[in-house]
């Protein structure tokens, strides 16, 4: 799985090439790793601090069967693991920057709750 998170990041998106940007280097004064394995599972970009999770999605995730796999995805690691999730799309990386960047900043702000 690990090997399989490396070679992910070699074929990031355009759209999370331009998100890592943002996030690299603590630039949203938290450290962010890029295809983070959460067994079973890899994440696009996840802050293990506050157990943040941002994943990226382009238009395949508008299908309804990966619309499904992707909610019981999430739904296990916000139960199992606590993780917090904040949904992106390609089009709000890439043609709402500056929006985006707000997003992310605000869900840093959220209080984590501790359900484990």
């Amino acid at each position: 799985m690990k090997a399989a998170a490396r070679e992910a990041r070699k074929q990031q998106t355009p759209a999370e090439r331009a998100l890592w940007e943002v996030l690299r280097d603590h630039r949203c004064g938290v450290h962010f790793r890029r295809q983070a394995v959460r067994r079973p599972f890899r994440l696009d970009f996840y802050c293990a601090r506050l157990r943040l999770a941002i994943e990226v999605d382009g238009s395949i995730h508008d299908e309804p069967d990966v619309q499904r796999r992707d909610a019981d995805r999430q739904a296990i690691l916000e139960h199992d693991k606590a993780i917090r999730f904040l949904r992106l799309t390609n089009d709000d990386v890439l043609k709402r920057p500056t929006e985006t960047r707000q997003r992310i900043l605000a869900a840093l702000q959220t209080p984590q709750t501790d359900t484990l």
